[in-house]
């Protein structure tokens, strides 16, 4: 059985390349962008069918990555989320929950449903004994909601960013 993760109103699956004629799209919004991450934009459909390739294949050999993000029983793809790994220079190695929802889907809830998900994923399943996430001036209070305490301040690409953490229940 292929992985996926449901909720009430979504569905966390993993990539198919036909998911890259609604990935391209969503990667040109602009809310779709990490302020510490870089650009998750794609220059073309080809290069948007690359990328979820190269997902694919980390997810498929690590369980870990990142996935796309589902209105639940549409064909509408609203965001992405997953695990990935995050170092922090002399910090070391750390797992940061990453999610990201596009402008058309944002002010509904959707990441307080997808971000708790993840996290048990990556507790039961997955087996980590702590999860981080980089605490934008946006999404504080989703990383607080979601059970994740402040750690620390980092400097992550030249900006101060606070770094947030969550262990198993």
């Amino acid at each position: 059985m292929a992985f996926e993760i449901r909720s009430s109103r979504l569905l966390i699956r993993e990539w198919i390349v036909s998911d890259a004629n609604l990935f391209f799209p969503l990667s040109q919004d602009p809310a779709m962008s990490g302020s510490h991450q870089g650009k998750l934009a794609q220059a073309s459909l080809e290069d948007a069918e690359k990328k979820i390739i190269e997902w694919a294949l980390l997810f498929g050999q690590t369980k870990m990555g990142i996935l796309p993000i589902f209105l639940k029983n549409q064909k509408v793809m609203i965001g992405i989320c997953g695990i990935k790994p995050l170092v922090l220079g002399k910090g070391g190695l750390h797992f940061e929950v990453i999610c990201r929802i596009g402008s058309a889907h944002q002010k509904q809830g959707y990441a307080s449903e997808v971000v708790p998900e993840i996290l048990n994923y990556a507790f039961k399943k997955l087996g980590l004994k702590e999860v981080v996430g980089v605490g934008h001036p946006d999404s504080q209070r989703l990383l607080e909601k979601s059970g994740m305490s402040f750690l620390k301040s980092v400097t992550l690409h030249n900006k101060k960013l606070d770094l947030f953490s969550a262990v198993p229940q």
